[in-house]
C-alpha cells in the first residue's frame, strides 16, 4: 500500500521500513521531500512520484513499489498525465534496482574507472591521432590566424597608435620601412595560429561533419575559438607569473602596482588578438564550407 501521510504536518511522514534496512526518523524526514510529497485534496491523501533517477533514489531511501503517482483530481485522465504506473510495471523496475544494489562495490568502481579512462582516451585521441579529412585545412587555418596579427600590426603602425608589447622593432634588422617589425609580428601570429589549430583539433574541426552545413561550421568554429582563447589566457597567466617571480612578489592583484598595470595591458592585447583571430577564421571557415571536399557516398 502507499505510505500514509498526515495532512496536518509533513514532518510526520510514515515510510514502510523493511526489516533489513532501518532508517532513523530524522533521515527519513530530511530525505522525504526528494522521494514523495503529500497532496491533500477533497479529503484524499495522495502520493506523487518525483522525477529522480531510480538508482540514485534507491541508494538514498527504499521506495515502496506500491507507492504510485496520482493526480490531484483522481480521475483517469489526470492520472494518466501524472504517469500512473501499475504494480506490474513497477515490479520490473524494482527488480533492476535490487540487482543494481546487489552488485559488489569493487565491480561498480572498476566500471566507473573504465568509463573515465575511455573518456580520457577519446579526448587525447583528438590530439594524438586526429581525423583530418582535408589535409590542407590546418595549414590554411594557421595562415589565416597569422594574418590577423599582420593586419593588427599594419593598422597600429599606419595610424601611429600605441603599439602592443609584442610589436617591437629589431635593432639588427635594416630600418627599411616596417621591416624591423615583420619578424616579431610573424612570431606572435604563429603563436596565435598554434592556439587555433589546437582548438580546432579539440573541436574535431578537420572532419567532414565540421563543414556539413552552416550550423555545423558556426558550432565548430565557436568551440575551437573558445579552446584557443583558453590557451591564450593560460599563456598570459604564465607570463604574468614569471614576471611576478622575477620581481619577488606573489602573482596576485594588489601585490605590485607595476604588475597590475602589466596584467591590464596583457589582457587588453589578448582580447584584441582573440577578436581578430575569431573574425578572420570565422569568415574563412564560411568560405571553406563552399569549397571543401565532401564525403564519398
Amino acid at each position: 500500500s502507499c505510505p500514509s501521510f498526515s495532512s496536518s504536518s509533513s514532518a510526520s511522514l510514515a515510510f514502510p521500513r523493511p526489516s533489513s534496512q532501518i532508517y532513523s526518523d530524522r533521515a527519513i524526514r530530511d530525505l522525504s521531500p526528494y522521494v514523495t510529497s503529500p497532496v491533500a485534496k477533497e479529503g484524499q491523501t495522495l502520493c506523487r512520484r518525483v522525477s529522480v533517477t531510480r538508482p540514485l533514489l534507491s541508494a538514498v531511501i527504499p521506495v515502496h513499489r506500491r507507492c504510485i503517482a496520482a493526480a490531484e483530481g483522481g480521475n483517469d485522465r489526470e492520472k494518466g498525465k501524472d504517469g500512473i504506473v501499475g504494480d506490474d510495471d513497477n515490479s520490473g523496475t524494482d527488480q533492476e534496482t535490487s540487482n543494481e544494489n546487489d552488485r559488489p562495490l569493487q565491480e561498480i568502481f572498476d566500471e566507473g574507472l573504465s568509463y573515465g579512462r575511455d573518456i580520457r582516451q577519446q579526448v587525447l585521441s583528438r590530439f594524438t591521432s586526429p581525423v583530418i579529412n582535408d589535409r590542407g585545412l590546418p595549414l590554411s587555418d594557421a595562415l589565416v590566424a597569422t594574418s590577423s596579427s599582420i593586419i593588427i600590426a599594419i593598422v597600429v603602425l599606419g595610424l601611429h597608435i600605441v603599439r602592443p608589447s609584442w610589436l617591437t622593432s629589431l635593432d639588427w634588422v635594416p630600418a627599411w620601412k616596417s621591416l624591423p617589425y615583420l619578424l616579431p609580428t610573424i612570431t606572435h601570429g604563429s603563436l596565435l595560429s598554434l592556439c587555433w589549430v589546437l582548438g580546432s583539433l579539440a573541436a574535431e574541426g578537420y572532419q567532414f561533419k565540421a563543414w556539413a552545413g552552416r550550423e555545423a561550421v558556426v558550432a565548430t568554429t565557436g568551440k575551437a575559438w573558445a579552446f584557443a582563447v583558453a590557451l591564450m589566457i593560460f599563456g598570459v597567466q604564465i607570463g604574468l607569473a614569471k614576471e611576478a617571480v622575477s620581481r619577488g612578489v606573489l602573482p596576485l592583484i594588489g601585490e605590485d602596482e607595476v604588475l597590475d598595470m602589466l596584467a591590464v595591458s596583457k589582457y587588453s592585447e589578448m582580447v584584441v588578438d582573440a577578436v581578430g583571430v575569431g573574425i578572420m577564421v570565422f569568415f574563412w571557415r564560411q568560405y571553406h564550407m563552399t569549397q571543401a571536399p565532401k564525403p564519398r557516398r
